[in-house]
């Protein structure tokens, strides 16, 4: 009797466990995918200052130059 009532309880803690590591999977794999957003909008913006940085440095240039 008593071992039934302890497999009752073991079972009830693993339940939990069970559901507990399932919300810190979700919030690993809501935290994954907030990381690549992150990545991938650093990509893009690094991507755009290497099209835009050597217009701005030649405009620049010219402005230098058309000074003296």
């Amino acid at each position: 009797m008593r071992r039934r009532v302890v497999l009752f309880y073991v079972s009830i803690v693993l339940s939990r466990v069970r559901v507990v590591l399932f919300y810190v999977k979700g919030l690993l794999f809501r935290v994954k995918g907030l990381l690549f957003r992150i990545k991938g909008l650093l990509f893009r913006v690094r991507a755009l200052l290497s099209f835009v940085a050597p217009v701005l440095l030649l405009s620049g240039l010219c402005r230098n130059e058309s000074r003296s």
